[in-house]
């Protein structure tokens, strides 16, 4: 069996603008039960940002923040034990993105439940990921 008959792998940006900020394409959850977004950066990323993950009811909707954890590989990707992440840490709202991390190469995991898009009693079905503008160079 391949890997995408019992799993979606969904690509939801190409080239990000870190300086300019960018909403990322919606990820309808109404079939699915988990979620993983992975963020990398290049050697072009010069100050730390944020990503906000928001629940919506309809596709595009940024309504309410998910809360979930997340971990960063452990090294650069492409490196010996690139394959080997982080501790996770304390599910967040905002997912800290250091300029430092995302500059050498690491990369950022953030995984959640579909039940995660029950925000404060309303069940979301679409996820959004959101990056501010930082008002500095780079590509994510």
């Amino acid at each position: 069996m391949n890997v995408t008959q019992s799993i979606a792998i969904v690509p939801l940006v190409r080239d990000g603008d870190y300086n300019a900020g960018f909403t990322a394409d919606s990820i309808d959850m109404a079939k699915w039960n988990h979620c993983s977004i992975l963020m990398a950066g290049d050697s072009s990323v010069a100050t730390n940002s944020t990503m906000v993950i928001y629940g919506g009811a309809t596709n595009g909707a940024a309504t309410a923040a998910i809360t979930a954890p997340y971990r960063w590989t452990a090294v650069a990707v492409g490196t010996t034990a690139s394959d080997v992440w982080g501790a996770w840490q304390t599910a967040a709202a905002s997912f800290t993105l250091t300029a430092a991390s995302l500059a050498a190469g690491y990369s950022l995991i953030v995984e959640f439940d579909a039940s995660d898009l029950n925000i404060s009693g309303t069940q979301y079905r679409y996820v959004t990921p959101v990056i501010p503008a930082t008002g500095s160079a780079g590509t994510v």
